[in-house]
């Protein structure tokens, strides 16, 4: 069976990967009914991105290479989230209040407003529908900013409003992650393959601060009960920083055949703790301040 959901997966994600932009069906579709282990997921060519916790850590949301995948045993196994996301590459998942969003390669920014059940395309006004990273607005109910590959970063303070740019293309370099200070709205971060850039004035204007890190990073995020901290995730580990951008010091690794840390989440009911994910798909937590990964029970 998991020979056969393996080789399911790979046509998958070869059909999305051969297909023109914008892409053709894959092959075979990956069916959201069916459950796998986070090894097949990352073995099909699915490669974690990022993770969303919902609730007390139960269900959890995770962007791959492959589509946005759920899972409701703590990352043990993982379905596909939706129909629609069969073999679409997500980059980012991220919720508020009201609403849960992915970033997604050629489908633009989706939402959802039943908790992940049903998923509708949100990109309306938005110049273009492959995006690489979003972030919400922690003061602003249904705030987001959207970071559109070739076009640069772009913020909508409700649903039904216009998006406004907020800095070009070539402000930064490739853009993996955004997030928003949860105690100053105004400050962003983005991670980059240049490093941790820091923005001020919610996204207009962007630095890489002195003493700042200036490693290729895929994910960043500020606890939401540790503002004082800064989280990356980088190609050579995971940091923990201050919320100016400096002051670095390294996270203890996961075991090699984890993979690198890609992205972070956090979970109310246990606020001194973080989750992260690897790319191979390994969820593991840690408390914030210091120890080892560990997989989640």
């Amino acid at each position: 069976m998991l020979v056969a959901a393996l080789t399911m997966l790979t046509v998958a994600y070869a059909a999305a990967h051969d297909a023109p932009h914008p892409r053709t069906a894959p092959a075979r579709r990956i069916d959201p009914s069916v459950l796998y282990p986070a090894g097949v997921v990352s073995g099909g060519g699915g490669h974690f991105h990022a993770l969303l916790a919902l609730g007390s850590g139960v269900p959890l949301l995770a962007g791959t290479h492959l589509g946005l995948f759920r899972s409701d045993d703590r990352g043990r196994t993982w379905r596909l989230a939706a129909a629609r996301f069969s073999g679409e590459d997500v980059h980012a998942v991220a919720g508020s209040r009201n609403a849960l969003y992915a970033a997604t390669h050629g489908q633009g920014l989706l939402v959802s407003t039943d908790g992940g059940v049903r998923w509708r395309d949100d990109s309306s006004g938005l110049p273009g529908r492959d995006l690489h990273a979003i972030a919400v607005d922690p003061r602003a109910t249904d705030g987001v900013y959207a970071w559109v590959v070739g076009h640069g970063l772009f913020y909508r303070k409700a649903r039904r409003q216009r998006w406004e740019s907020r800095a070009g293309a070539r402000t930064l370099a490739d853009v993996n992650s955004l997030a928003v200070h949860p105690e100053d709205p105004a400050r962003l971060y983005a991670g980059t393959t240049k490093g941790v850039w820091v923005g001020d004035d919610r996204g207009g204007h962007w630095r890489l601060p002195r003493g700042g890190l200036a490693l290729h990073t895929a994910g960043v995020a500020v606890p939401p009960a540790r503002a004082d901290l800064l989280l990356a995730a980088t190609l050579d580990g995971a940091f923990i920083g201050a919320p100016d951008g400096t002051r670095w010091r390294p996270m203890s690794p996961g075991p090699d055949w984890w993979g690198p840390l890609v992205g972070f989440a956090f979970v109310a009911t246990t606020p001194t703790r973080v989750m992260a994910v690897f790319h191979e798909g390994i969820v593991a937590a840690r408390p914030l301040d210091s120890g080892a990964w560990m997989p989640l029970d």
